[in-house]
This record gives structure tokens, C-alpha cells and sequence, in this order.
């Protein structure tokens, strides 16, 4: 039996992320956080499996093509800021291609995705809720405002995203649930992420 998962803001080879986020990440070097995240994340996932990775994969291409195929399971990606892929960066299209080429489990590539899930609406989206902006990591809550999504033009839905870099007793907010590995420090499963759900909507 396959299982569902989800995660965001892996930030492979990002060497800065080790001291914005520590609470997750207690590692000495780039290298051993690296490794450790691979570690984790085939740990729970099992081939036949199903991950939606909801943005920031790595801080350089290179990093992608070295790692994203060495993790298990089918995956369907959506577009973070970081992401070469994503429309605010330029020859985002021909990176893209290059992606869908690095893993042949790699089933879907979004910007963002509307998916219904055991009878609920939800929206994949690597940004939180725009209304949500004032609660961003850094002082720059301006940025990227065209790509995120508005509450008011979803009703009555869930929206799975990424982004923020919560510690975990932030990381569930207005109709949203943050699934970055520093708001869980492990895979979220579909099962959790519905339980979550049901009490917020």
C-alpha cells in the first residue's frame, strides 16, 4: 500500500539556512545537514510512494541534479522562489525541462495546484495567504505578492504551503498548514495533514 506525503524548503547546500534555522537543523557542516534530509526523507518514503515537495528544493541547480534523484518515491513538484524553475527567475522554461529529465518519478511540475483530498478542497501552493503577509520570516513581506494566493478568491479550503520557516507552534494559521521540514523536522503524512485539516476548515 503507497502512502502520500508532503514537505517543503529543503534548502540543499544553502549554508545559511544552519544559522536562520537551527531548532531543525543542528548541524555542523553543509554537508552533514545534506545528507541528513536525503536520510530522512527516504526513511519514510518508500518507492510507489507519492511526495508533493511544495518549493525551495536548492539553493543551485547543481544540487538538484545531485540529490532530487537519489530520493525515493513519485513526486510532484511545486515552483518555491528558489527554484530555477519558477517563473520570477529568467530561462525558468528550458530549467524546467531540464528538471522533468533529472527524475522519471517526478509525475507533475506546478506553480500551484487545487486538489480535492478525502472530500476537502485544498490548494498547493509553495507561498502562504497573501492576507498572511505580516507573518513572513524577514522584513520583506512584499515580496513575491503576485504569486501569493488570496483566501478570498478560495473559499472553504485548505492551503498546504511552505515558505515561512516556522518553528512548530506556528505552523498552522488561518485556514493554512506550513509544511516546511523546520515546522516538522520530518515528512508530514496525507493522514495528519487531514486530521489538521478537518479541525480548521
Amino acid at each position: 500500500m503507497s502512502n502520500t506525503w508532503f514537505t517543503s524548503d529543503l534548502h540543499i547546500g544553502h549554508q545559511n539556512i544552519l544559522s536562520y534555522c537551527p531548532w531543525n537543523r543542528p548541524f555542523d557542516a553543509i554537508e552533514e545537514m545534506n545528507e541528513s534530509l536525503v536520510e530522512m526523507w527516504n526513511k519514510d518514503v518508500k518507492e510507489g510512494d507519492l511526495v508533493y515537495f511544495l518549493g525551495d528544493f536548492a539553493m543551485k541547480f547543481t544540487f538538484v541534479e545531485e540529490f532530487l534523484p537519489r530520493l525515493n518515491g513519485d513526486k510532484v513538484l511545486v515552483s518555491g522562489n528558489h527554484d530555477k524553475w519558477h517563473p520570477i527567475h529568467k530561462g525558468h522554461l528550458q530549467t524546467r525541462q531540464k528538471v522533468l529529465k533529472l527524475d522519471e518519478r517526478i509525475v507533475g511540475l506546478y506553480d500551484g495546484l487545487p486538489k480535492a483530498i478525502g472530500g476537502m478542497k485544498f490548494l498547493l501552493n509553495h507561498f502562504p495567504w497573501k492576507e498572511e503577509e505580516a507573518a513572513e520570516h524577514n522584513a520583506y513581506v512584499s515580496r513575491f505578492t503576485e504569486w501569493k494566493p488570496s483566501r478570498a478568491k478560495h473559499p472553504k479550503t485548505v492551503l498546504l504551503f511552505g515558505h515561512r520557516h516556522s518553528r512548530m507552534e506556528s505552523r498552522i494559521i488561518n485556514h493554512s498548514i506550513e509544511v516546511t521540514y523546520d515546522a516538522w523536522g520530518r515528512m508530514v503524512p496525507l493522514e495528519e495533514i487531514l486530521e489538521i485539516a478537518k479541525e480548521i476548515i
